[in-house]
């Protein structure tokens, strides 16, 4: 998914499977809303951070419209979730503290 964030408008939604948070702003993409701060015109992408923990499910692969991924690098572990991202063309415009707009 890395070479697809490069090119064009993204919204990236990161995003932990044992966040309350996190499991709200899945729920809200899998009942095809909007998130809080997408563009009209972003593609939307959401990434869990960390793999699941043990007795959680991660339900981020199976949106429809939604391209998916996991990133286990440890540095990253250290954001504090959910957050948002607006991309364009792999540059990072905007970050926004998604905890705050649920």
């Amino acid at each position: 998914m890395g070479a697809e964030l490069k090119s064009g408008d993204w919204f990236v939604l990161l995003v932990r499977p044992d966040c309350e948070m996190c499991k709200s702003l899945v729920r809200v993409v899998s009942n095809g809303q909007v998130p809080p701060g997408k563009g009209d015109l972003d593609e939307l992408a959401l990434i869990s951070v960390e793999r699941p923990v043990q007795g959680t499910q991660d339900h981020t692969h199976s949106l429809a419209g939604v391209r998916t991924g996991t990133y286990t690098d440890p540095a990253i572990l250290l954001v504090k979730t959910p957050l948002g991202v607006r991309l364009r063309d792999g540059i990072v415009l905007e970050v926004l503290d998604l905890s705050r707009r649920l």
